[in-house]
């Protein structure tokens, strides 16, 4: 498999993208078991880590094995009930951890290296989300009973509104009443409706417009605070998918640069091996164009490239050693008398401008 390949699958993973994965599957022969990162995880341990339930699924009906275990002894169903538990996802335990738990019954009972079991975890998360139905079902019972008291405490205080109501009209009339009566006496006496509104109060038609006006107000509130709550929570998950994709890509990237510098280290040892045996006196083989430890195959420039990325820290002096040991005079007092003739010529042109890449490489440092 390319690096090409892994970075693209790697890639639709992260974001999701079940149906690009399809496609590229379809275009590519790859087997997904192959792909792990420095810590022996495997594709399915990074769906399973990022909480993604569709693609996990996915992943499964294309065969990726579930039994597959990181260098922390975590099989996918081991991440993927951490993830449950740490959120307390009840659509993650239906899309993810059942369908993975029929493919995994072998692994139930395997334990990680901190002795945790697959089967511990679920019959946690079960408990858990159990818990979690019950509350929601005696909240939901306090809100209806709750409800019921509101309802029969403004009956209550309806009927004591409008005896309240009933009394001051009583009054009122009363001091109309006596209002006349010492007006007989040449006595003034004003009755003032103003004031005796603002002591009757609010009219209940008022009141119920207020009560509806604060209880929607009230409502409102506490939708917002919700909203916002979920929000967080949501940018809380997206920081932490982000965090982890910069994780994972950082890990990706030193592990192709540790492959790539060791297949530089043997590539440039098996080079020096093959010059040792060739160049010495003692061996008497007859070489063909083939049979020379060109550091690669190419060109004079090519080669010349090649022995420049070898040359490490200390590149003058790596290039000065293989300046004398490509030099044509040299080459042809160790080798010319066992080339073939047919080839003697293309081989000893190769070695000269090979000589030469050399040189301008060593002068233009």
């Amino acid at each position: 498999m390319t690096h090409y390949e892994t970075k693209k699958i790697l890639k639709y993973i992260k974001k999701g993208s079940v149906s690009k994965l399809r496609s590229f599957l379809r275009k590519n022969d790859v087997n997904l078991n192959e792909i792990r990162d420095s810590e022996n995880r495997g594709v399915l341990h990074l769906s399973c880590y990022l909480g993604e339930c569709k693609m996990s699924r996915f992943l499964l009906r294309y065969g990726v094995d579930p039994c597959l275990t990181d260098c922390e002894g975590n099989t996918p169903i081991h991440i993927a009930l951490k993830y449950a538990l740490e959120f307390n996802n009840q659509s993650v335990f239906l899309n993810l951890i059942l369908p993975l738990k029929k493919r995994s019954k072998r692994v139930m009972n395997l334990a990680n290296k901190l002795g945790e079991t697959p089967g511990v975890l679920y019959d946690k998360l079960k408990t858990e989300l159990r818990n979690e139905l019950s509350d929601k079902e005696e909240l939901l019972e306090r809100g209806k009973n709750g409800k019921r008291e509101r309802e029969t405490n403004e009956f209550e205080e309806e009927n004591n509104f409008e005896a309240e109501c009933a009394e001051r009209l009583e009054r009122q009339e009363w001091f109309e009443k006596l209002a006349f009566e010492e007006s007989c006496e040449d006595f003034y006496f004003k009755v003032d409706h103003d004031s005796l509104l603002d002591e009757q109060g609010e009219t209940y038609d008022h009141w119920a417009e207020r009560i509806r006006r604060e209880h929607s107000t009230k409502y409102q509130k506490v939708t917002v605070t919700r909203s916002s709550t979920t929000e967080a929570k949501k940018q809380e998950h997206l920081k932490m998918n982000e965090t982890l994709t910069k994780k994972l890509a950082k890990e990706h990237e030193e592990y192709i640069n540790n492959v790539k510098l060791k297949q530089t280290k043997r590539r440039k040892e098996k080079y020096e091996e093959n010059c040792q045996n060739v160049f010495e006196c003692s061996n008497t083989d007859r070489l063909t164009f083939e049979s020379i430890p060109w550091p690669c195959a190419g060109s004079a420039a090519d080669i010349v490239d090649k022995l420049s990325e070898w040359a490490g820290v200390d590149k003058i002096g790596y290039l000065k050693v293989q300046r004398v040991r490509w030099h044509p005079d040299r080459f042809a007092q160790r080798c010319r008398h066992r080339i073939e003739n047919a080839e003697r010529e293309r081989i000893m042109d190769l070695v000269k401008q090979v000589s030469q890449g050399i040189n301008v490489m060593i002068s233009s440092l």
